[in-house]
């Protein structure tokens, strides 16, 4: 049970790997796609001298250079394509799928003409190298090589290729696809593991180590960033809350209970919002929300209720009663955070002279 988890974890490791890194791989991919031309071209001709020195009275076949002339073609519509083309990360693994099918299909045909009688050598080969250059999903490669197998065995069968010698293909195909994915699978494990600690460095810098809500610098840069990428016509709200008389939590329970408080008030913020909102503790007992998405007053309103209500019932080490005061700015019209961050501390300033433990509209256009 426990290696099945480890597996299934591993695995979600690596698909989130892909997922976060498809523009690098998308180029790296191409790019590797591109120099594989030549790579192959220099060791299908080694392999094929080679078999000129170990066979004696070997025939030479001009359609022997089939392969070399179609992996010269190929990096040529190559480097076409990705001058003219948008190669995303879709497009180049379609590409990849079209590319090994043709290449396989023409080492299969030497192949068997070269070892008639000896079981296939390019074959193997080819198997284990589209691991070692295309990095993609690993349920995705393991399928094209399984149809690349299932191609060349209908190859060969077509080719009038004996039984006995079709089954020894078959053996060593199979052999060569399981250490091409159990290699492919450490290589990925590599890059994922990597993945993930630069993830983590990463949220360790973007996030507020007491309650796990993104920081004053974090919070400010993904707010602008949805500020400036706003559809016209789409409204946005900014939320500051402010825990009222929070210094005589710390003055009369410690901080410790206090540091208790702001966990518990970071959860509501949580489980208040939508999951695509922005959420921050910008201050010591301050906090934000970017509301993402056109949403009403009325609704936005709903959502300041709730977190009033919870935080009022919440109960820690015997303390309750806590209440916060919210000033919500609201734009229509595409301004900056600077000017909604204003509405909204106007809107906050406004909610506290009335008494705290609730919240205050103002409009963008309502400020100055």
């Amino acid at each position: 049970m426990d290696m099945e988890r480890t597996i299934s974890d591993r695995y979600d490791d690596t698909e989130y790997f892909i997922y976060h890194n498809g523009e690098a791989l998308q180029e790296s991919n191409y790019e590797s796609l591109v120099k594989s031309c030549l790579a192959y071209t220099v060791i299908y001709l080694f392999i094929l001298c080679l078999g000129y020195l170990m066979f004696d009275g070997l025939e030479f076949y001009p359609a022997y250079l089939l392969p070399p002339v179609i992996l010269v073609l190929c990096r040529r519509l190559l480097v076409t394509l990705r001058d003219r083309l948008d190669t995303s990360f879709q497009r180049v693994r379609g590409i990849t799928f079209a590319y090994y099918l043709v290449i396989n299909l023409c080492i299969v045909f030497v192949d068997v003409h070269i070892h008639e009688k000896e079981g296939l050598t390019f074959l193997p080969i080819l198997f284990l190298l589209l691991p070692m250059l295309y990095v993609d999903s690993f349920p995705v490669v393991f399928a094209m090589e399984m149809v690349f197998f299932a191609e060349s065995l209908a190859a060969v069968i077509v080719m009038g290729r004996g039984l006995e010698q079709v089954a020894k293909d078959s053996v060593a195909g199979i052999a060569s696809l399981a250490l091409a994915m159990f290699c492919y699978w450490g290589v990925l494990n590599a890059f994922a593991e990597h993945s993930l600690k630069e993830k983590s460095l990463k949220e360790e810098g973007s996030t507020d180590l007491l309650t796990g809500l993104l920081n004053k610098i974090s919070f400010e840069r993904e707010a602008k960033k949805f500020l400036s990428s706003r559809a016209p016509g789409e409204s946005a709200a900014l939320l500051i809350l402010d825990f009222d008389n929070f210094k005589s939590v710390n003055d009369n329970y410690g901080h410790l209970a206090g540091d208790a408080v702001l966990c518990k008030f970071g959860s509501i913020l949580k489980s208040n919002f939508w999951a695509e909102d922005i959420i921050g503790r910008v201050g010591g007992d301050e906090f934000m929300v970017m509301v993402t998405g056109s949403r009403s007053d009325e609704t936005i309103a709903k959502h300041c209720d709730d977190v009033l209500h919870e935080l009022y019932i919440t109960r820690i080490d015997d303390i309750g009663g806590f209440s916060c005061s919210i000033g919500v700015g609201t734009d229509h019209a595409r301004c900056e955070f600077k000017e909604l961050y204003e509405t909204a501390d106007a809107a906050l300033y406004v909610a506290k002279e009335n008494g705290k433990a609730q919240y205050a509209f103002r409009h963008t256009q309502q400020s100055g």
